[in-house]
Parts: C-alpha cells; structure tokens; sequence
C-alpha cells in the first residue's frame, strides 16, 4: 500500500485544457485520487538541452513519439505523518 504518490506527465497536446483532461482521466483510471494539480508549462525539447535531466529527455520523445508519457513516483505510507491519506 502506498502513502500516495506524485505523477509527472509529458502530453504531446496543443491545447492546454484538454492536455489536463487527457492526464487526469489517466491518472484516474490507474485508481488514483488527485489532490492538487502542482504545475502546468509548455516545453520543448530545447529545455532538456543541458543535460541535466535524462529521464526527462527520455519522457519528453516518449510522449513526442506516442502522445503521452506518465512517471509515478510513490512513497510509502510511512513517510506521511499519521500514514496514508
């Protein structure tokens, strides 16, 4: 059982509003409560030309390629205080 999670996703969309549709009803779908909407930006693959983040190069030609990509990253119950929410 996880505490809960934060999910990046790279939408290869033009139109912002239906770009969140698409990744919230994803998200959704893959059983998970959505709490807060953190940050919405448009990028290009220009922003990943420092090198400095890979996996997020790698996530940007993902969803480039396919039209979408998401990355969860969960943590446990334990690093909640009182426990999962």
């Amino acid at each position: 059982m996880y505490g809960g999670a934060f999910i990046v996703c790279w939408i290869n969309q033009e139109d912002r509003k239906e770009a969140e549709v698409f990744a919230r009803t994803f998200v959704e779908r893959e059983g998970w409560h959505i709490q807060a909407l953190n940050r919405m930006e448009i990028i290009a693959r220009s922003d990943y030309d420092d090198g400095h983040s890979p996996l997020g190069l790698a996530s940007f030609e993902e969803a480039y390629k396919n039209g979408s990509c998401f990355r969860i990253h969960t943590y446990p119950n334990e690093a909640l205080p009182g426990g999962a929410v």
